[in-house]
């Protein structure tokens, strides 16, 4: 099935619970209306759709907004390593609780945002 309208952009792609969603979505939608955020310091999955891109950078997040003007964006990102979250607890708020802020002012205006929380 394809939904011709839809426009998803989904933070978090590697993530514990934002692989097996996106692993879905390709599936199911056109290259072109789905684009996929991933850490810059992993390596895949590669693709014209994804983006290498922290998502408390603004204005990286803007400039997706500008080309691809999501309808939806599924925000999975954040670090849900406890071990990691505890070692570095200011990097994980950044993260966790920044970005987080930082795709919400990004997308609110523009399209409706789903979050899945690291619960961390």
């Amino acid at each position: 099935m394809n939904y011709p309208q839809q426009r998803i952009l989904m933070t978090g792609i590697t993530s514990i619970h934002g692989w097996p969603i996106w692993t879905a979505l390709e599936k199911v939608c056109a290259v072109d209306q789905l684009m996929g955020v991933r850490p810059p310091q992993t390596k895949k999955p590669t693709g014209d759709n994804v983006v290498p891109l922290c998502i408390t950078d603004k204005a990286g997040l803007l400039e997706i907004r500008e080309k691809f003007n999501p309808t939806c964006v599924i925000h999975c990102a954040g670090v849900c390593d406890l071990d990691v979250c505890e070692d570095r607890p200011h990097w994980a708020a950044d993260i966790n609780v920044n970005g987080t802020q930082t795709v919400a002012n990004v997308f609110a205006d523009t399209c409706r945002i789903i979050y899945m929380s690291t619960d961390l």
